[in-house]
């Protein structure tokens, strides 16, 4: 339990360091730590090993949500960002980058998610990063794959769960949604657990106990 404390203790440590004092969001995985700011700062790093990278500036200003994904195929480990792109008379689109790791010098943008942006955040599970998507109805969560680098698929909301009240997490490997408008007052919260494959997807509602 000492040598957790005094890892973990290390790990906050690296983290506070001033370089990355501008970067004010972060999501992890399988221990890898990307950071960024809404204004086209990213970087990846290893906490444990105490290595990072910053990476290109692609001077698109206003990045809404960062994932960092794991090809299965090449072992590579991808950053995708999705920008607002601000128009005339209050319109704006959406557009897309990719950053595989270790291989690319500039951002790549991808075609065809111009309708897709994600609200509070992505989530990376087994190879495909979701988010739930507040441009699209009904079908209000995207699916894209890490390694084809495209949206593979779109999957229906829970019945009666509006997608501006919904986080995407993680639960045991499945995608589960936290309806952030009924969190009880008696210490519990519903989540909704998507089970299945294809077209066969069903979701579990759940009531769980905040730790108190």
């Amino acid at each position: 339990m000492e040598k957790k404390k005094i890892v973990a203790i290390g790990v906050i440590q690296y983290l506070n360091q001033s370089c990355f004092s501008k970067l004010h969001s972060l999501v992890s995985t399988n221990g890898l730590v990307c950071l960024w700011n809404f204004y086209g700062d990213v970087a990846v790093l290893n906490p444990f090993t105490r290595e990072h990278i910053f990476l290109p500036n692609c001077q698109q200003p206003l990045i809404g949500c960062c994932s960092l994904g794991f090809d299965p195929t090449t072992k590579k480990y991808k950053v995708i960002k999705a920008h607002w792109i601000l128009g005339g008379r209050n319109s704006c689109e959406v557009r897309y980058w990719i950053y595989t790791i270790g291989v690319d010098k500039i951002w790549r943008e991808i075609p065809d998610c111009a309708n897709i942006f994600p609200i509070y955040n992505f989530v990376y599970i087994g190879g495909v990063i979701y988010c739930v998507n507040r441009l699209s109805k009904p079908y209000n969560i995207a699916a894209f794959s890490v390694e084809e680098e495209k949206l593979i698929r779109m999957i229906l909301l829970p019945d009666g769960i509006l997608a501006k009240n919904s986080k995407i997490v993680e639960m045991k490997g499945q995608v589960a949604l936290l309806d952030l408008k009924n969190i009880r007052g008696d210490g519990y919260v519903s989540l909704h657990v998507l089970n299945g494959t294809g077209k066969t997807k069903t979701w579990v509602k759940h009531i769980i106990a905040l730790p108190l």
